[in-house]
């Protein structure tokens, strides 16, 4: 085989895969465990914030069969003292168990948008109601974007487990 043709196949091949269209995610790719890396909270004014701090601890699993269950804490939680403490201990997690049903995100074709319908949760006015969230990944890395009148939150995970 002549070299010009191995440098068109070649050229063929890289051109074939540089301008492949983006797949949207799918429930099998993100399923697993994951652990949470960061989670930030940007208002709609640019102020950002870390409502679990710096290096928040937990972890969120996500099933094949389209359920999400989080147990999510801030860092440096302690034991409480008193009853202020228990208040101030129940504003440094979130937990919750949902089903969850997904299609592609129609404004990023790698993504995927995710409705989860917490059947359990930390704070029951989540409970029962719907919760839109926009998520992209590379394999070890997943990023969950929400939006609300108060701002965007973005969660950031590292996957620990298929």
């Amino acid at each position: 085989m002549k070299r010009s043709q191995i440098l068109v196949g070649v050229a063929f091949c890289l051109q074939s895969v540089l301008v492949a269209p983006a797949t949207a995610l799918t429930q099998d790719e993100i399923a697993g465990t994951w652990t949470v890396v960061s989670i930030v909270h940007e208002e709609q004014s640019g102020k950002k914030n870390t409502p679990l701090g710096e290096h928040p601890k937990g972890v969120l699993v996500i099933g094949r069969d389209n359920r999400f269950t989080a147990v999510l804490v801030a860092e440096g939680r302690t034991p409480p003292q008193n009853e202020g403490g228990m208040a101030e201990m129940n504003q440094s997690v979130i937990a919750y168990s949902a089903v969850s049903t997904s299609e592609p995100d129609p404004n990023n074709p790698a993504g995927l948008k995710v409705t989860l319908r917490p059947d359990v949760s930390w704070n029951p006015v989540s409970t029962g109601n719907s919760d839109i969230r926009f998520i992209t990944s590379d394999g070890s890395k997943l990023t969950i974007k929400s939006v609300s009148a108060g701002g965007t939150e973005t969660q950031v995970y590292h996957r620990v487990s298929k």
